[in-house]
């Protein structure tokens, strides 16, 4: 059977020199063997319990080697042995020497650590984060984290290790961002195991808090491979895919330029454009927002005009739809004054948003009001979601539910998958920035927000 090699030239990926570095290149050069029986760990029951060949699962590896490889790592400090103790235990063993104090201290901690699912109540950016554990339970905690907190956002899901250093709490051993629908799923099993375990306790411990963290804590120690292959399969199902991107009018996403040559003077073409219904001149510029054929009763601006150094008329629209439509319209309101120049499709790279809809949000920025009416869209929208069926919520109006209990759970887990895509809503500034309290607090559940 062929073997996929655990590291790319039998050395670890690259991390911050520290003493889990150290760690990692001692791990790659002890004949110990624990990273590659990981790895075959690892591999064998994603083969078992996916369709995916080890092939498949090499090449996935590859897309986020680093994370990879440096999540195995941290969880091999706490492998421990009859024979030798803790692996951790001889690594300090064997460079005593060369640690500090504070090395070994940290070691001491990773290697007492255990990976958990953590949801992302608050965000402050490049200070710190507000976690809650979903699988330890217990009261939100402040995580000190400077570089995930400015790519994180509010209840995102993640697995990572806690620890605690000079009396501040941090993440270890990377960050991994889990799909809300997988998380959902494994948190399920993993209530199922603990109702499941906690009947072999004594009955006056079955419902006695220390108890059944410590029942927890327990469990979540056989789960770190688990965890890994839900991370993994988010990567299988992204890997290759771009979002399938629409517009308002639920119109395919295509970015096109037109430019129309003006033949004389702008002023006939400023006097045009001012009084017709579909437009809307921006301040005193020479540009204006395009409503389309419902004009500004919709509050839908569905593409932006302008006129260029006195020389072309300019406009930018997101699907060919729009574009036959205001290319008619501006050939038959400016016939005469401008000709077309050119029409030009443009594509955008695989990874973030165009650089156009990256600028949004300072071309906004610059236009309060229309700022104010997009948002003012989104509310109507999602005031009337409030009293529609919702797929995701069993075809029942989020109204209805929240009239029960169980009703009231789905309903926040809407309400946060909502959040939370919006919040890394592609390119789309409006919608990134979006603030969604009004509807748990118009639902009634404001105080279930945590």
């Amino acid at each position: 059977m062929k073997k996929v090699k655990p590291a790319r030239g039998g050395q670890p990926p690259l991390f911050p020199e520290s003493v889990v570095h150290r760690f990692t290149r001692w791990i790659c050069q002890e004949e110990l063997g624990v990273l590659q029986d990981a790895f075959e760990s690892f591999v064998e029951d994603m083969e078992a319990n996916t369709d995916l060949t080890r092939e498949d699962l090499g090449r996935l590896i590859e897309k986020a080697v680093d994370q990879f490889y440096y999540y195995l790592f941290c969880d091999i400090a706490t492998y421990e042995f009859d024979e030798i103790g803790y692996i951790a235990d001889l690594f300090v063993e064997k460079h005593a020497e060369s640690l500090s104090s504070g090395d070994i201290e940290y070691l001491n901690k990773l290697k007492k650590s255990v990976v958990s699912l953590y949801e992302v109540v608050e965000v402050v950016p490049k200070s710190h984060l507000i976690v809650k554990d979903l699988l330890l339970k217990g009261e939100p905690i402040k995580i000190t984290e400077k570089v995930a907190s400015t790519t994180l956002v509010q209840w995102t899901i993640v697995a990572s290790r806690l620890i605690q250093v000079a009396g501040e709490n941090i993440f270890e051993g990377n960050i991994l961002e889990i799909e809300s629908e997988r998380a959902s799923f494994f948190l399920e099993v993993f209530e199922e195991s603990v109702k499941e375990s906690a009947k072999n306790l004594p009955k006056a411990l079955r419902k006695d808090p220390r108890s059944l963290r410590g029942l927890r804590r327990e469990l979540i120690q056989s789960i770190t491979q688990p965890i890994l292959a839900i991370w993994i399969s988010g990567i299988v199902d992204r890997s290759g895919e771009r979002p399938d991107l629409e517009n308002s009018d639920g119109e395919a996403f295509q970015l096109i330029d037109l430019k129309y040559r003006i033949f004389e003077d702008t002023a006939p073409i400023e006097k045009i454009l001012d009084a017709h219904k579909e437009f809307d001149r921006v301040d005193d510029k020479l540009e204006w927002a395009w409503f389309g054929a419902k004009g500004k009763k919709d509050d839908t601006i569905r593409a932006f005009v302008h006129i260029e150094d006195g020389l072309h008329l300019e406009a930018e629209v997101n699907s060919v739809e729009r574009a036959d439509k205001l290319d008619k319209l501006i050939s038959t309101i400016l016939k005469g004054h401008v000709g077309i120049v050119s029409r030009e499709d443009k594509d955008f790279p695989d990874e973030g948003p165009p650089p156009e809809l990256a600028n949004i949000g300072a071309k906004l920025d610059d236009h309060p009001e229309i700022r104010k009416a997009m948002e003012e869209q989104l509310t109507r929208h999602y005031r009337q979601t409030l009293s529609e069926k919702v797929p995701m919520l069993g075809d029942k109006t989020p109204e209805q539910l929240v009239k029960t209990a169980a009703g009231r759970k789905e309903v926040v887990e809407w309400l946060k998958f909502l959040e939370n895509a919006s919040a890394k809503a592609f390119g789309n500034d409006i919608a990134s920035r979006y603030d969604f309290t009004w509807m748990w607090e118009e639902l009634g559940i404001a105080d279930l927000r945590k």
